[in-house]
């Protein structure tokens, strides 16, 4: 019984592999011509590699408290101030560049082109892109935060 299970499982999940790699002509408008690129879907694995690029560097940090002689207020005021001291070190620069390296990689790994050459393509052309392929790859906001922001025409 477990052996037929475990075959029958195995069919399923080779039945959505295939379905996932199902490569899609997509067009894409630059300048007054369009271009074709071959999308296929991102899987788990990938959009695991996504969301760790997209963290990727981001702050961490660690609370340390001096409590020998101290109120209970003036703790908690020196948490609040540690805290606020955190919220203000998050690097912007580095948030940019997480979003640019994460477009960049889901490109990548959806059409197989190479980094370099997605990173001299026109920034409008990387977002259309990288739209499409959140859209056929039924990616949200809750799994790759950077979408929270993105722009929808």
């Amino acid at each position: 019984m477990n052996n037929e299970l475990l075959s029958k499982n195995e069919e399923l999940v080779a039945e959505i592999i295939q379905g996932d790699s199902d490569i899609q002509e997509f067009e894409f408008k630059l300048k007054d011509k369009k271009i074709t690129l071959n999308l296929k879907p991102l899987n788990s694995d990938e959009l695991l590699q996504l969301q760790k690029a997209e963290k990727k560097g981001m702050a961490k940090s660690r609370i340390k408290l001096q409590r020998k002689g101290k109120t209970r207020t003036e703790i908690r005021d020196e948490l609040e101030n540690q805290v606020q001291d955190f919220e203000q070190e998050i690097d912007q620069i580095q948030i940019i560049e997480n979003v640019a390296k994460t477009k960049t990689l889901a490109i990548n790994l959806s059409s197989s082109l190479l980094i370099d050459s997605i990173k001299k393509l026109p920034s409008f052309l990387v977002d259309d892109i990288f739209e499409k392929i959140m859209e056929i790859s039924e990616i949200t906001s809750e799994e790759l935060t950077l979408l929270e922001n993105f722009r929808k025409d």
